[in-house]
């Protein structure tokens, strides 16, 4: 039991927004008003809090919190798309070097897909996707679905949301324990877009039920992971 309650420690707390939002875009429509600039380049900041909810095979339960802070500066091509590189990151427990996978989805997520094509206020879509993914330790099989929506025009900000549901199936291992992992839950995303192209500031949160079996003693942990990242966009000094 000792061992379970070490491995989740050093695992779970870590394992957060950790797919790769979905390559979507809109049904085919008229080019909107609204579009990433290219050539706009800022530093951002993404602080995140995790708070984990586990049941232990005992029956006892235990809670989690950990957070985390991280420092990207993202670039928009000529093209439209969008380059994140990582610049630093801290974490409280500190990181025990497993949630890199999602450090990098973060970094996937700071910026809408969909603006590298243009949107429309007040425009709205649907799209899904299936494909492998990282989460912690764990390679993991993720089917999603996620609706778009552009918002209406206020103080030259529009407001884009997504609402994605998806869920999980894969394993992985954590020095020899074999591990599987199961997950269903949901990310609501918010971002102000400037009608200039930039991008103002952004909310995500997840709230996750996942499912940690372990074959070897099989013994299972179940928990629930909420987690709230807020994004701050720095602009660069000297870029468009």
């Amino acid at each position: 039991m000792r061992c379970i309650i070490l491995l989740l420690g050093l695992l779970v707390t870590v394992g957060a927004c950790a797919n790769q939002p979905p390559n979507t875009a809109p049904d085919p429509r008229p080019i909107g008003t609204i579009r990433l600039r290219a050539g706009w380049q800022s530093t951002v900041v993404a602080e995140r809090v995790d708070t984990i909810a586990l049941m232990l095979p005992s029956g006892e339960r235990q809670l989690q919190h950990s957070s985390q802070r991280a420092s990207f500066t993202v670039t928009v091509a000529a093209n439209g798309a969008v380059t994140a590189h990582l610049d630093s990151t801290t974490s409280t427990p500190p990181d025990s070097g497993d949630g890199a996978p999602d450090i990098l989805a973060l970094g996937r997520r700071l910026v809408p897909t969909v603006l590298a094509r243009g949107i429309e206020p007040r425009s709205n879509w649907v799209d899904s996707a299936s494909e492998t993914a990282r989460t912690g330790v764990f390679t993991v099989k993720e089917r999603r679905t996620v609706g778009w929506s552009a918002g209406v025009e206020r103080n030259q900000t529009v407001p884009i949301r997504a609402r994605e549901d998806f869920e999980q199936v894969g394993g992985g291992q954590r020095y020899t324990t074999q591990m599987t992992y199961t997950s269903n839950g949901s990310r609501s995303d918010v971002y102000s877009v400037k009608t200039d192209g930039t991008m103002a500031a952004g909310t995500l949160v997840d709230s996750v039920t996942m499912t940690i079996g372990f074959p070897g003693s099989r013994e299972v942990v179940s928990g629930i992971r909420v987690s709230r990242t807020v994004i701050r966009f720095i602009p660069v000094r000297g870029a468009p």
